[in-house]
């Protein structure tokens, strides 16, 4: 596998297996980087695969405007207006990026021809969770900017994150994974952009525009994600007019890093 790196509407994206002529374009979760979406990229050599930063995040530089889903919505859109590709392509989107990339389709039907959400915010999982996040994120905005940054970028809690949305029992994946969280979670503009994307992932939730979803839609659940449980996965699968759904046993929030092979495999299948 090859890439490129390319500049549109103001951020940075990566083209993977630039050969290829089907093109899917992937948005990555809170956090993340393009990174996390490459190991799904190494397994999809048929497809080129066009992952950018989110704004904000990696080397994208941040948002003039507020980093809600809105606005992620509306920069998606360019984003995909300046890459000029023949057909409209495949959109897919890991965790917070399935908000922005089901909102997008949802306006903007036409302009994709499939959609594929992997571990997507149907609801908001583990209370207790959802409520340490929250005071996590508000005191590293509330701080002093240097202490609140520090505590946004501390290695300890990335490691206490990253433990929580494993699920896997390989001591080498395990690493691997936490080597991605130590290297990629603190690659953020400031802390008003992680700030501003953490409240746009508790605000969101692709079932807010589930009804509007009319293309062929592929879910991609990990059946023992603490975030997003099963259950919420299944309601949101009912509510979509035109989807398909795929359980995979023993994994969580991170298949994007923990079963990427099996994950191509099902957009393949889904895709052909």
């Amino acid at each position: 596998m090859n890439n490129t790196k390319n500049t549109a509407a103001g951020a940075r994206y990566w083209i993977y297996n630039p050969k290829a002529k089907k093109n899917i374009v992937a948005v990555h979760g809170l956090r993340g980087t393009h990174h996390g979406l490459q190991f799904i990229a190494a397994s999809l050599p048929q497809y080129r695969l066009i992952i950018p930063d989110l704004p904000g995040f990696g080397q994208s530089k941040p948002l003039a405007s507020v980093h809600n889903e809105k606005n992620y919505t509306a920069w998606l859109g360019k984003f995909i207006n300046d890459l000029k590709l023949q057909q409209p392509p495949v959109l897919l989107g890991h965790s917070f990026g399935s908000i922005v990339a089901s909102s997008f389709a949802a306006k903007n039907p036409k302009k994709i021809s499939q959609l594929i959400l992997i571990n997507p915010i149907s609801e908001h999982g583990n209370a207790l969770g959802g409520l340490a996040a929250k005071g996590y994120y508000q005191l590293g905005n509330l701080l002093p900017e240097s202490v609140g940054t520090k505590l946004l970028k501390s290695r300890l809690v990335t490691r206490m994150m990253s433990e929580t949305m494993l699920t896997s029992k390989q001591k080498n994946l395990r690493n691997r994974v936490h080597e991605q969280h130590f290297a990629y979670f603190a690659t953020f503009a400031n802390r008003r952009s992680v700030h501003e994307a953490f409240q746009a992932t508790i605000n969101g939730s692709v079932m807010h525009v589930a009804n509007k979803l009319t293309m062929p839609v592929l879910l991609i659940v990990g059946a023992k994600d603490r975030f997003v449980p099963l259950r919420g996965q299944m309601q949101l699968y009912k509510n979509l007019p035109n989807a398909k759904m795929q359980i995979l046993p023993k994994v969580g929030h991170l298949i994007h890093y923990e079963t990427p092979e099996k994950a191509a495999e099902k957009i393949a299948e889904f895709i052909s």
